[in-house]
């Protein structure tokens, strides 16, 4: 299983490997944990969601088994 974080800045979004404390469950697939970390307006939500897809394609896990949690 991997476990990656994505930390948002007012400027930048990162990848890190490792869940960081304090960062909460946001996708899931098969073999991979995505946490997110800092806060995501409604404007870059999509930024955000495009980022965690590209972490899932780079693993070669389809992105129809890569679940969101959390978003209203």
């Amino acid at each position: 299983m991997e476990i990656l974080t994505i930390k948002v800045d007012v400027m930048s979004m990162e990848v890190v490997d490792g869940q960081v404390t304090g960062a909460r469950l946001k996708y899931q697939a098969p073999g991979l944990e995505i946490y997110l970390i800092g806060r995501v307006s409604i404007t870059r939500r999509p930024a955000v969601n495009q980022l965690a897809m590209e972490c899932a394609l780079a693993r070669h896990i389809p992105l129809i088994s890569l679940k969101s949690y959390g978003w209203v």
